[in-house]
């Protein structure tokens, strides 16, 4: 009898995993400036609005490492990892009609005064998050950018710009994309 509580119960469980398991969309596409978990996957949950990284132009296609996707996703909940053989995720972003007009003055950093949290030439704290391990630098802002918006910044240390995400005043991260 309780070899079969066990087994019924231990059915019901890989039951519910399975059901917990995320589906990867089969065209991503990112629909704005971050790609994001509902991006990503049929069922994100309430991680579906979290930035994973700068999504590419709109019009464009990014590659992203499956598994820092994995790490990500694996992070916030969501169960999945990559089937074999899968190295990269590609994710194309639309072009929204809104701002298609605008599209020039958007790829040159066009964000209005009102939404900007980062100005240029701002200071900004950079927080790198790689696996379980954040990483701070100092940077100067090379472009506008609203939050959830991808931003270019130097790195004082390294004069090296990187792309991270804009956060709030002063403040963006950046996850690592390395396979």
């Amino acid at each position: 009898m309780k070899a079969a509580l066990f087994a019924l119960a231990a059915g019901f469980a890989l039951l519910a995993l399975s059901a917990d398991a995320a589906e990867l969309r089969a065209n991503p596409q990112a629909s704005g400036p971050s790609v994001t978990f509902g991006d990503l996957f049929t069922d994100a949950g309430a991680a579906a609005a979290k930035p994973i990284a700068p999504a590419p132009a709109p019009g464009a296609e990014g590659v992203y490492s499956a598994r820092f996707i994995a790490a990500a996703a694996q992070a916030e909940g969501i169960q999945w990892s990559p089937p074999p053989g899968m190295d990269a995720i590609r994710v194309s972003r639309r072009i929204d009609n809104a701002r298609a007009a605008s599209a020039a003055a958007y790829r040159q950093g066009g964000v209005s005064r009102a939404d900007a949290v980062i100005r240029t030439n701002d200071a900004v704290t950079v927080n790198y998050i790689a696996g379980g391990v954040r990483l701070t630098l100092r940077g100067r802002a090379l472009s506008p950018a609203a939050k959830g918006e991808s931003v270019r910044v130097l790195n004082l240390q390294s004069n090296r710009t990187i792309d991270a995400i804009a956060e709030g005043p002063g403040a963006a991260s950046i996850a690592a994309t390395g396979s």
